[in-house]
């Protein structure tokens, strides 16, 4: 066996030793969300999970989105983004807000923001296993 490489043995499919083998599937697909970009969007068929992150702008004081967290969802599931925002007028007063993700076995990805959260936006990243 060559230095470096992974023996996968058992009752498992090609796809699940892959998946063992290469945690990290391949990015093959990017979309942003949220506001004027839209609230849902349709992955093509090859992404086998995307990971959705809060976009960071800086407001008047220069101050961007802070303690982000990520959300990483297969295909058929669903998880939640968030991350603490300044206030634009005044930049001691913070809010925590959060989105809701879902990417449906049929490749439609969809976000809600339980608040109004207008001006926030999400990217979408979407990678295959290979």
């Amino acid at each position: 066996m060559a230095l470096g490489s992974v023996a996968v043995s058992g009752g498992m499919s090609k796809k699940e030793k892959e998946r063992m083998m290469y945690m990290d599937g391949k990015l093959v697909w990017s979309a942003a969300m949220g506001a004027s970009s839209g609230m849902s969007t349709t992955a093509p068929a090859e992404v086998d999970y995307i990971v959705v992150k809060p976009m960071a702008f800086a407001f008047i004081d220069a101050r961007p989105y802070s303690q982000q967290k990520t959300a990483r969802v297969a295909r058929g599931g669903s998880g939640h983004v968030s991350w603490m925002q300044h206030s634009r007028y005044n930049s001691s007063i913070a809010s925590s807000n959060y989105a809701k993700v879902t990417f449906s076995a049929e490749g439609n990805i969809s976000i809600y923001y339980p608040q109004d959260n207008s001006d926030d936006y999400c990217t979408v990243e979407g990678y295959h296993y290979y």
